[in-house]
């Protein structure tokens, strides 16, 4: 788990409390796979907006 958590942390910048909470999901076993998922893939969204808005920001 410990590999995981610094992966998921230096790759996508998937803050602290967020973390905290899929660490947590984790621990509770596969019934919080659907869970873990959304957060997941909420950062993911976050970070496609950052790098739109930073795109924008270069283009202009």
């Amino acid at each position: 788990m410990n590999w995981f958590i610094k992966c998921i942390r230096q790759s996508v910048g998937l803050p602290v409390e967020m973390l905290i909470e899929y660490v947590s999901l984790f621990q509770k076993g596969d019934d919080t796979l659907v869970t873990r998922k959304e957060l997941l893939v909420d950062q993911r969204n976050r970070l496609a907006d950052k790098i739109e808005e930073m795109t924008n920001t270069l283009i202009a």
